[in-house]
């Protein structure tokens, strides 16, 4: 964690000597990253650099608030339908997700931390780490949950309760991706996928369109 604080206020450094002091913050966004979980997050915030804490030498703080980040063997789910495992998502590992914001922003708040907290990448994270890019029963279980209609709400009650906790932007990964085992990140899978067809792209706008 010490090294991340240092070596982002040495970047910042170096973007000021070349844009200048009066771009801080305006032209150019000091950006301190972090994890996932409160407590790296407050140790790279109030990591001392230089005599001053790292979060003053910044704009903004970004975390990486995924939800359903399993572990590598997860073939307990093989025998769910693809709506089992999305209700599961949405009683037990987002709300997850949501609590570690919450309290990124309660241990922030207690440490003097005035950042505002982004994401600079968050959605789904369901993954086979045993695929290597092949196709899998649990992966192709996976495509199915990210291809399948309940997913549209789940991602539009997600991004509002990201906003409910605090987040000040949120940067889901990614727009488009072909899906596999190895992941399905994309809101779309193709570029000219009809809307109707992707559900987490049509949550995304439900949610937009509330703003």
């Amino acid at each position: 964690w010490a090294y991340t604080a240092v070596r982002s206020v040495q970047v910042f450094d170096i973007l000021e000597s070349v844009f200048g002091a009066a771009a801080m913050g305006s032209r150019v966004i000091r950006v301190l990253p972090g994890w996932i979980v409160a407590d790296p997050n407050v140790r790279i915030a109030t990591q001392p650099v230089n005599g001053s804490p790292a979060h003053t030498r910044a704009d903004v703080f970004a975390m990486a608030p995924y939800f359903a980040h399993y572990n590598q063997d997860n073939r307990e789910l093989l025998g769910l339908a693809p709506e089992a495992v999305i209700s599961r998502m949405r009683d037990r590992e987002m709300p997850e997700s949501i609590a570690w914001v919450e309290a990124t922003r309660s241990a922030f708040d207690a440490a003097g931390v005035r950042l505002p907290i982004v994401a600079y990448e968050a959605g789904q994270h369901l993954v086979d780490y045993t695929a290597q890019w092949q196709d899998t029963p649990l992966g192709d279980l996976y495509v199915a949950v990210n291809r399948h209609p309940a997913m549209r709400p789940l991602y539009a009650d997600y991004l509002r309760r990201l906003e409910a906790a605090g987040l000040a932007l949120v940067n889901l990964y990614q727009f488009v991706g072909a899906y596999s085992g190895y992941g399905s990140f994309g809101l779309l899978e193709r570029q000219n996928q009809p809307a109707a067809d992707a559900p987490k792209y049509q949550g995304t706008l439900d949610y937009l369109m509330t703003r």
